[in-house]
């Protein structure tokens, strides 16, 4: 790999304070000779965290999936079997444990009928019917206290149809999961449950190709956008992977990216995450450029410093605040409305907040990448819960990119286990 090509991979996993040794260890590979004499004392992120780590060796992420609701009839020519695809893909099917009333209250701390679930390790008495847990569809795996969640994952690290290499974005539409498969250089399409549908992309600059795709959005007729970082544009495509049109290059000028991000579709405009131009640009939804905001390295009110993910929600527009260790909130023309957070690990705390998402009942969910973990939150910042630790297991991340919200799910990119999680909070 020559040096052009690692310098623009680095963009994918790393801001100023984390570039190069993160995704050499990814990778696997020493650095270019001419990026090691670029190499400078400090140049890790001032916290003491690589944004991204190699998985742990030994990880077994192999196990058989479970039969899944079959595709659709009308599959692209990339389509696959159902059994191929189910050989590609994590299991956790599971049934729910059952617990005595007394266990669940001893176990969970669960509160009083009517009031909500605001705590990890909570319950609603409401949910924990004739003394037993609800049970999981879809073949979810129900997690006790104090995840007290559905979950299931699919995807392991690889370049074959349902596999992954270090995907960082999701989004949901049409019925459908779409995936940013970062390294792979293409985007996937799954069932909501996880049944592989197609595939598009490969590496390159041409129309319909890619170079390290990190955002992925849905329009309102069912177009999907994607967030091209490598070649700084935007890519819009039909619900099927068919090119439409392309708008960007590289610069600072309007309508010009410098790694594109995330990207959110709301309010008839697509919403982009300009990571190193520390801004967010809104276009038509045919790409004609509107207003940006946001000013370079910022860190007061307003201001922003690297975004990575943008969502729209509630009439407003949502920006994780990568550097800045928090979230913003503007409304759809980039008014300033509120932000909330700051570094930590404490609820409403964030450590590199990377993803978000809004889920119809107003929820807003945020991935952090270095917390390993999801936080969730009401639409105008106030906790609701936590989801997840750092691992490989059930209820756990390692280094998580990206988020999305559809049909009372919330999908995860675990980036680093190369996999595609899907939780419902209970």
């Amino acid at each position: 790999m020559d040096t052009k090509t690692f310098d623009r991979l680095t963009r994918v996993f790393a801001t100023p304070r984390t570039r190069r040794a993160a995704l050499g260890a990814l990778l696997g590979m020493a650095l270019p000779p001419a990026v090691q004499a670029r190499q400078k004392p400090g140049a890790h992120r001032e916290k003491g965290k690589p944004f991204l780590r190699r998985q742990d060796p030994g990880t077994d992420l192999t196990d058989p999936r479970a039969p899944e609701e079959p595709p659709p009839e009308e599959l692209s020519a990339e389509a696959v079997p159902a059994e191929e695809s189910r050989k590609a893909t994590k299991s956790t099917r599971g049934t729910a444990a059952e617990m005595t009333a007394e266990e669940i209250t001893a176990a969970a701390d669960c509160r009083p009928p009517g009031q909500p679930c605001r705590k990890r390790g909570q319950c609603c008495t409401t949910q924990c019917r004739r003394g037993k847990w609800p049970r999981c569809s879809n073949g979810a795996r129900f997690l006790p206290a104090p995840d007290l969640l559905c979950w299931m994952s699919w995807g392991t690290n690889g370049g074959a149809n349902g596999m992954f290499n270090s995907p960082v974005g999701v989004a949901f539409g049409n019925g459908r999961v779409y995936v940013a498969d970062t390294l792979n250089h293409r985007i996937q399409e799954f069932t909501a449950s996880g049944g592989f549908v197609r595939k598009w992309g490969g590496q390159g600059s041409a129309n319909g190709q890619f170079f390290a795709p990190l955002g992925v959005a849905i329009g309102s007729n069912g177009q999907v956008y994607v967030a091209d970082q490598g070649n700084n544009r935007i890519q819009q495509f039909t619900a099927t992977g068919s090119f439409i049109r392309t708008w960007g290059e590289a610069g600072e000028e309007q309508g010009k990216f410098n790694t594109p991000y995330g990207v959110a579709f709301g309010n008839g405009h697509v919403y982009v995450a300009d990571n190193e131009n520390s801004r967010i640009q809104q276009f038509t939804a045919t790409g004609e450029f509107v207003r940006s905001w946001g000013k370079t390295f910022g860190g007061s009110a307003e201001d922003l410093s690297f975004p990575r993910g943008v969502a729209f929600g509630n009439g407003h527009v949502y920006v994780a605040d990568t550097e800045n260790d928090r979230i913003q909130q503007y409304t759809a023309e980039g008014g300033f409305v509120r932000a909330w957070g700051g570094f930590g690990e404490g609820e409403g705390q964030f450590d590199a907040p990377s993803g978000v998402a809004v889920s119809a009942d107003g929820q807003v969910s945020i991935v952090e990448t270095l917390n390993r973990r999801i936080q969730q939150f009401d639409a105008t910042g106030l906790f609701i819960r936590q989801l997840g630790v750092i691992g490989s297991g059930d209820g756990q991340f390692s280094e998580p990119f990206g988020v999305a919200a559809g049909n009372g799910y919330i999908y995860v990119a675990d980036t680093n286990n190369h996999r595609l999680v899907r939780v419902r909070p209970l």
